[in-house]
């Protein structure tokens, strides 16, 4: 919600402007050593339907998201959500870019897709989130976390 103060000051628009492009955030790599530093900016699902960036025959998936996949009555296929998603990453890739990327023959990891897409649509604290996590999750002594092996139909 809105509110009014008088104490404050207008956002410079030069400010505003270095914003929407983007900031430099660190992601996994294809290998260890290596992470993907790339410019993120945010990406709008309603904003990009507009402007004309998601076709007509995913709409419905662009609904579903935007609604979130419990509230929605969108019905797309899972397939269809898959390539408004990639869009959304697409729009959120500053630099390099998509295409700079595939032109250097490398597509990016489910991971970078995933947290790239929550970057676009949540912003950078999400990541922050999301590395805290990861980082600081320790085995289980116990084994209790890992899975049990995926039984035979036959039981064995």
């Amino acid at each position: 919600m809105a509110s009014t103060r008088k104490d404050t000051h207008i956002t410079n628009l030069a400010a505003l402007e270095k914003a929407a492009n983007g900031e430099i955030v660190t992601l996994p790599g294809w290998t260890e050593e290596q992470p993907l530093v790339a410019r993120l900016k945010r990406a709008s699902l309603t904003g990009m339907i507009r402007a004309g960036k998601i076709p007509n025959p995913l709409l419905a998936a662009a609904q579903k998201l935007y609604e979130g996949s419990g509230k929605s009555r969108a019905n797309a296929t899972f397939e269809e959500t898959a390539k408004v998603m990639r869009l959304v990453v697409e729009e959120a890739l500053a630099e390099p870019t998509m295409e700079q990327l595939k032109a250097a023959g490398l597509d990016l990891t489910e991971e970078q897709a995933d947290q790239i897409y929550l970057y676009a649509i949540k912003g950078a604290k999400v990541l922050e989130a999301f590395r805290s996590q990861s980082a600081n999750r320790q085995p289980d002594p116990s084994g209790d976390d890992v899975q049990a092996a995926p039984q035979q139909p036959d039981g064995h």
